[in-house]
């Protein structure tokens, strides 16, 4: 197993063990606070209420957030310009007046534009400002004209990129909202995109995404109170880690040293097999070779015999088979052709292999001989 994917399930497993933790804290919490003094119990409810403002079109849902549980406080119609809404903004500052903690602005997934991109590995550490520098090649906007954030999908050390999924959001769809909720006194700390528009059944149905600028961003005093059970988490997911960790790249070493020593291995039985077929190929034509030169060259032995033929002489028949050559033909005197061949220096062994025969039409006779070729020259 890949030591990535290893490390990804670490993480699946940490975030799943934090989320559980968080809800048994969550509980808890909630049954320790029914046994404190009212005005105890009041003081700590009061540091730890999130406001949550969903966007949807030109309207907008507000959702307050605490240890006494979800409640929706009012609905804002900011669709016509300078039109102004009292009682509900009035709704909106009663119900935040014991003080906010943290303010997350939400986007419905649908109205913001998601780009999957690869970018050169070496921009990782200024990533923010690379993709502000994009931002018009890959949308329709500038980047002073949205929100945007991403995440880091996967890296690809091999080819030295990186994939990153960008969310982006126009700010002529946000800023009329954020304006109203400084007017009010509110300041938001987030702005995300949403699954859904119901924000009191997916209070946490989020990307998890911050699209505000850096300067904009904030830290919300009311989860301090959160810091130590998600820091004791995050702690214990990274003691988990660390011990786990080297073993996990042990086995991840070693199983690179075997496929490394397969691969090793499968190259030398490749090798020996190329070694061994080109050697049967190089004997083989050796042998091919050897044969050539032992057998007759059949232009020289032509050569040969056109030479010593006495004029009168031709041939109908030529054979030659290893060192063995035999000659058919009329002559008009053939008895002497055994000797003028068993006198060249490329025959040997010349002889008649049967009668001469009188040929009564061409006034010629006929023989037949065979010799032995006693040199060739073969280049």
């Amino acid at each position: 197993m890949e030591l990535k994917q290893i490390t990804k399930r670490l993480t699946a497993a940490s975030a799943s063990l934090r989320q559980d933790l968080q809800q048994f804290i969550s509980w808890w919490t909630g049954e320790l606070l029914a046994l404190l003094p009212s005005r105890l119990r009041e003081l700590m409810q009061r540091r730890a209420r999130r406001l949550i403002v969903d966007i949807d079109g030109k309207s907008a849902s507000f959702t307050l957030c605490g240890l006494q549980g979800v409640r929706k406080i009012a609905d804002l119609d900011f669709a016509p310009a300078g039109v102004e809404q009292p009682q509900t903004v009035d709704a909106i500052k009663h119900a935040c007046d014991g003080g906010i903690d943290d303010i997350a602005v939400r986007i419905p997934i649908k109205q913001a534009l998601r780009r999957t991109l690869t970018i050169p590995l070496a921009a990782e550490e200024n990533l923010r400002e690379v993709l502000a520098f994009e931002m018009d090649r890959h949308t329709p906007f500038k980047a002073e004209q949205v929100y945007y954030d991403f995440t880091v999908v996967a890296r690809d050390p091999a080819r030295r990129t990186l994939r990153v999924e960008l969310t982006v959001v126009p700010r002529a769809e946000v800023d009329p909202l954020v304006a109203m909720l400084v007017s009010c006194g509110l300041e938001p700390t987030s702005l995300d995109v949403s699954d859904s528009n119901a924000s009191g059944d997916a209070v946490d149905a989020v990307a998890g995404l911050n699209l505000f600028p850096g300067a904009q961003r904030r830290i919300s005093p009311g989860n301090k109170s959160w810091q130590n059970p998600v820091l004791a988490t995050l702690a214990a997911a990274l003691l988990v880690t660390a011990v786990a960790l080297p073993f996990v790249q042990k086995i991840n070493a070693v199983a690179q040293l075997e496929r490394a020593v397969s691969e090793a291995r499968q190259e030398a039985l490749t090798a020996e097999q190329v070694r061994t077929e080109l050697e049967q190929l190089v004997a083989e034509v050796n042998a091919l070779v050897s044969k050539r030169k032992q057998q007759s060259s059949v232009i020289q032995v032509l050569d040969e015999l056109t030479r010593i033929l006495p004029d009168g002489t031709w041939l109908n028949r030529f054979e030659v088979g290893g060192k063995r050559v035999k000659i058919r033909g009329e002559s008009s005197n053939a008895s002497g052709l055994a000797a003028l061949i068993e006198n060249s220096v490329l025959f040997n062994d010349a002889s008649f292999d049967s009668p001469v025969m009188h040929n009564p039409t061409t006034e010629q006779e006929r023989f037949v001989i065979s010799a032995t070729v006693a040199r060739v020259d073969v280049k």
